[in-house]
């Protein structure tokens, strides 16, 4: 089931997103958070950051990975502009390339984890998988219920 979701998401999201005027991207999605068109991009950021962990550890035996700071990223001028068009296209072509890599690995390769170093725990892929779809769906909730 995850793995569906991962595949569907860009739809999932467009859809969401399809009828948004320039304002709405705009509106922050709580009270002090990000821009719809900020969350956007962070979706963008965060499910590339996954697929890299995700592609190494079915490569190399629990990778390190790099960690990184949504909020700073987040911060930076190619995350704060309100064109999302880039962002819509990375997690396009990001979740293309991973839904091709979950249907070439074996069941059993669900199994690999990565190392996280900032919080010291090994994330066998099957939760990740997990952990992403949540992620995606998380942020669909935040722009559906965006006041």
């Amino acid at each position: 089931m995850p793995q569906k979701k991962i595949t569907n998401y860009p739809n999932v999201l467009e859809n969401k997103i399809k009828n948004f005027s320039s304002n709405d991207f705009k509106k922050p999605y709580r009270p002090g958070g990000w821009q719809i068109a900020q969350l956007i991009h962070h979706i963008a950021d965060s499910h590339t950051h996954n697929y890299i962990r995700f592609k190494q550890a079915t490569l190399v035996d629990t990778p390190t990975i790099m960690d990184y700071n949504p909020a700073v990223w987040a911060s930076t001028l190619d995350a704060t502009i309100e064109d999302i068009t880039g962002s819509i296209q990375m997690i396009k072509g990001i979740h293309h390339r991973w839904s091709i890599l979950l249907n070439s690995i074996k069941l059993e390769d669900l199994q690999r984890c990565y190392f996280h170093p900032n919080r010291n725990i090994k994330y066998p892929l099957h939760v990740a998988l997990a952990l992403y779809a949540w992620h995606g769906e998380h942020h669909l909730a935040h722009i559906e219920n965006t006041p």
